[in-house]
């Protein structure tokens, strides 16, 4: 299944290599260009792309992804993070443990979102999948 998804992802021209949080493709037509309630915290908005991706031969069934890639090096490892456990999406992860993307709750109970320093894309491009 992994395999069929990254052929995927070649497939519809999502770039897993040859780029980075600096030269960010935003005319993919995946690309994703904002997201409400982000804070800017470091000057810049993350680099990201989502959406779902068939994930049979028939096309009956899709996968949804976000992507990030890496903070600097262009020929960096991808990394596949897939939650587990029932009710566990990987969106969880995504924007509360390891993304670049973080959401946060105030004292009165505001939600904002942020870019975190502290991120998987440091060591690599990072993909959810659900």
């Amino acid at each position: 299944m992994v395999d069929a998804f990254i052929a995927n992802l070649i497939t519809y021209r999502v770039p897993t290599t040859g780029f980075t949080q600096e030269n960010c493709d935003t005319s993919n037509a995946n690309y994703v260009p904002e997201l409400p309630g982000f804070v800017d915290t470091y000057g810049n908005w993350v680099c990201s792309y989502a959406g779902t991706l068939p994930s049979n031969e028939s096309g009956t069934h899709n996968l949804f992804y976000w992507m990030y890639p890496a903070e600097t090096d262009e020929n960096a490892p991808v990394i596949i993070w897939i939650n587990g456990g029932p009710g566990a999406s990987s969106t969880f992860a995504n924007f509360l443990f390891s993304s670049p993307l973080r959401i946060a709750e105030s004292a009165d109970s505001v939600f904002t979102m942020y870019k975190s320093a502290e991120s998987w894309t440091n060591l690599g491009t990072v993909i959810y999948i659900d």
